[in-house]
């Protein structure tokens, strides 16, 4: 393999500039999986393609990334070559959904749930506690009951809006920049 000054090899792949990722196929069989029989428009994408576009990209800083396929001129289809551009901004587009579908929004809906829950709880402490006399056992024993239980409540859903939630971030911006990458072919 031959480099030039501004190259820069990534696991197998050249990144020729700061927002190119260039990969090398033997056929564009290899940007799918292998196990997988369908059509080029269904098929699954190939793990190793992933992690390869994942590793190649986590450095990159520009919002817009040109991938780049390199492929035996011999075999290059432009009727497959659109299908395949179809084919990966769809799966990177339905990707990104569903983690913020399947992963991100039942978080932040199950974090606001509990800190609801939390301040309501609050409210019936308080309220137990100013409305009427610290001398009824069942009353103290309520808002002894009633007080960590709010305060978990809305500490356990405050931790799951501000953190739990946002640890599908990366996954989810990666799916969406590679959504939005320019795909290219060329000859080898």
């Amino acid at each position: 393999m031959v480099q030039n000054k501004e190259e820069k090899v990534v696991a197998g792949s050249i990144v020729t500039h700061p927002s190119e990722i260039t990969l090398w196929l033997d056929e564009y069989g290899d940007i799918f999986s292998d196990f997988d029989p369908r059509t080029y428009a269904q098929r699954s994408l190939s793990e190793d393609l992933l992690r390869e576009l994942k590793s190649a990209s986590s450095d990159m800083n520009d919002e817009h990334i040109h991938l780049t396929f390199l492929v035996p001129e011999k075999l290059r289809k432009a009727s497959d070559e659109t299908v395949i551009r179809r084919r990966l901004t769809e799966f990177f587009l339905k990707q990104s959904k569903d983690i913020k579908e399947k992963v991100k929004l039942p978080l932040l809906k199950k974090g606001w749930f509990f800190v609801v829950i939390g301040i309501l709880l609050m409210f019936l402490a308080t309220s137990l506690f100013f409305d009427y006399n610290n001398t009824n056992l069942i009353r103290n024993f309520l808002i002894l009951l009633v007080e960590p239980a709010s305060w978990f409540f809305l500490w356990e859903g405050l931790g799951l809006i501000l953190f739990e939630a946002n640890k599908s971030n990366p996954e989810m911006e990666f799916y969406k920049r590679m959504a939005n990458c320019s795909i290219g072919f060329k000859s080898l």
